[in-house]
């Protein structure tokens, strides 16, 4: 009895340490945006349903494909890989510095 609470003294001790942040990273400040935060959500306003949509079918399409083929799930990945993409837009798609994605990604 004594070994584990001796145990488990010592797994919260390490715990705690390891949870500590350093204080020698400093937190990075960011710069406020709050013009493509809203623009971002005024067009995931009207691009989220449009999007949900396109992805339904898009699973859909990649179910009947994978049962007509067998069960082939290459086949019903392929074809759901065309559907892939950017659910919803973030403020750094308005800005410019994130792509919106349409289609499988590409890999280097």
């Amino acid at each position: 009895m004594r070994v584990m609470k001796n145990t488990v003294f010592a797994f919260c001790v390490v715990m705690l340490a390891a949870s500590q942040v350093s204080a020698a990273d400093p937190l990075e400040v960011r710069e406020r945006k709050p013009g493509y935060a809203l623009a971002a959500a005024l067009m995931n306003v009207f691009y989220v349903p449009v999007r949900l949509a396109v992805t339904v079918v898009g699973a859909e399409l990649s179910g009947i494909t994978g049962f007509l083929t067998a069960g082939n799930q290459e086949a019903a990945g392929d074809v759901a890989s065309v559907f892939d993409g950017t659910q919803f837009l973030t403020p750094e798609h308005v800005e410019g510095t994130e792509r919106i994605r349409f289609g499988p990604p590409e890999f280097p």
